[in-house]
């Protein structure tokens, strides 16, 4: 179902070349930090492809590129994967991202002294997959518009208790001042 891909940058890396990071809120992303002192051994990160942190899979933290814009380099100690063309990368991508991704994920891992999911034990992950790709396609559309939906609803949290803190500041502050 799936393949590991292993692929570095090698000789072919500039700093035009995309460096990826990975985030449980939106997949890939910009890196924290500054590229490495070995650039070369960065892992090639295509079209289709996903990828995640061993050590942060279990929280959510996994990217698909699902258009050339996601394309790029990720860490060399990263996990790089594709799929066969009986699944589709963002139906495996939202599955290990869900409630029952992160328990098998947790199960693969119990046990150990720390937690770290290599592709060995991500590849025994049983996925339920429908034989359909279209049914995994609107699956994952529907899954894109919710998680883009919930963004911009946080958004508009955030920007309403700005909003009010600063209401409240101007009528609260300028009043208590004002008695002064």
């Amino acid at each position: 179902m799936t393949e590991e891909c292993d692929e570095r940058i090698g000789e072919a890396y500039s700093e035009e070349v995309r460096l990826l990071g990975v985030s449980n809120v939106d997949g890939f992303c910009d890196p924290k930090g500054n590229i490495g002192k070995h650039p070369e051994k960065y892992k090639i990160v295509r079209e289709g492809y996903l990828a995640y942190n061993p050590m942060r899979i279990n929280i959510g933290s996994i990217g698909v590129a699902v258009d050339e814009a996601d394309v790029g380099i990720t860490s060399p100690d990263y996990v790089v994967f594709r799929c066969n063309g009986a699944v589709l990368p963002e139906y495996v991508y939202h599955f290990l991202r869900s409630e029952a991704g992160r328990h098998e994920i947790n199960l693969k891992t119990k046990g150990s002294v720390r937690f770290r999911l290599y592709y060995k034990q991500l590849s025994e992950i049983p996925i339920p997959v429908p034989n359909d790709l279209q049914l995994q396609a609107r699956f994952a559309a529907l899954c894109r518009k919710l998680e883009n939906i919930k963004k911009r609803s946080g958004s508009i949290a955030i920007n309403t208790e700005h909003a009010l803190d600063a209401m409240r500041r101007e009528v609260f502050l300028k009043n208590q001042l004002g008695n002064l």
